[in-house]
């Protein structure tokens, strides 16, 4: 079956059949189709499993498993994944909506940073801690003791950073060192990464001196920019600065500066790449940013008077 002349909303419909066909037997659970707030103000639309007694429940996006049924899987298959996520997902969450989200103790060594746009994410940031640079946000969320590959977390919002009595820096202090025992921030070589994707060790293809800047887990990479010195201390062992390219939430892309850079291509081709290919809900910036070894501070690639101390006290 060609499963990419389905149009997304024939699926959804069938896929919130299929998971109720699925979950026919369990009287305790009800399933639901709704739609959320993602990144940068995106509407997506979820299927949830609502079980009788759990204070919390797995959210799946039904974009995300459009993705997987236009390479093929079947609405059996993907309704079998919902229901084993939900069945070993008991319990897993419920730490973020009990008391024990009020304990900063408890929770404190799951505390993480997600670099957000700011401009695009507003509305969010009115009423949650965040640190400014350029025109990003350093946000911060708890995580959720992980099943598996699944990753819950809940945003820190004011009132409970007042709660804890903790400032932004001080949230950002506790997250970077978190970010760092979770996930070790990596800069790998563009091309070794592709190579790896494709499951090939073809040496003839042409070398890109492109970097790529982000973490183990691939999982909001961009705040390694924020997190720790590992840029200073790679541009000040390779002697060269840097234009940043925000890839997306994920990771960066790191070009070495030359006089053979062009920056305004660089801008119009992280433009292009925003609106053809990353997710809306995951695009970081459609700015390119310009890294200075000799002071390790950051701007805009083409208003480098306005650079800051990539360091946050």
């Amino acid at each position: 079956m060609n499963h990419s002349i389905c149009t997304y909303e024939v699926f959804a419909r069938k896929m919130l059949g299929a998971v109720k066909c699925r979950f026919k037997d369990d009287a305790d659970c009800s399933i639901e189709m709704s739609q959320v707030i993602r990144n940068n103000q995106v509407r997506s639309d979820t299927i949830t499993v609502k079980g009788k007694g759990r204070t919390c429940a797995p959210v799946i996006h039904v974009s995300d498993l459009y993705a997987l049924f236009i390479q093929g899987a079947t609405y059996a298959s993907l309704a079998g994944q919902i229901a084993e996520i939900y069945y070993k997902s008991a319990g897993q969450f419920e730490d973020l909506v009990s008391d024990r989200l009020l304990d900063f103790d408890y929770i404190k060594d799951r505390l993480i940073i997600k670099v957000v746009n700011g401009e695009r994410n507003e509305d969010i940031l009115k009423d949650a801690p965040c640190i400014r640079k350029l025109d990003l946000a350093l946000t911060f969320r708890v995580m959720a003791e992980s099943y598996d590959h699944m990753q819950g977390s809940v945003l820190v919002d004011n009132e409970l950073m007042k709660h804890w009595h903790l400032t932004a820096q001080e949230l950002f202090r506790e997250a970077a060192d978190n970010m760092e025992q979770l996930w070790r921030s990596r800069i790998l070589p563009l091309d070794e990464m592709i190579l790896d994707i494709c499951g090939t060790e073809d040496t003839d293809q042409p070398h890109t001196p492109i970097l790529l800047l982000t973490n183990d887990m691939f999982c909001y990479g961009a705040a390694s920019l924020f997190t720790t010195d590992l840029i200073r201390d790679f541009a000040r062992c390779a002697g060269t600065d840097f234009y940043i390219l925000p890839s997306s939430i994920h990771e960066l892309l790191l070009v070495p500066a030359g006089e053979d850079v062009d920056a305004a291509y660089l801008q119009e081709m992280v433009s292009s790449v925003n609106r053809e290919v990353v997710s809306e809900d995951e695009v970081l910036s459609d700015h390119v940013y310009f890294y200075r070894r000799k002071d390790d501070r950051l701007s805009f690639s083409d208003i480098k008077s306005d650079a800051f101390c990539l360091r946050t006290e």
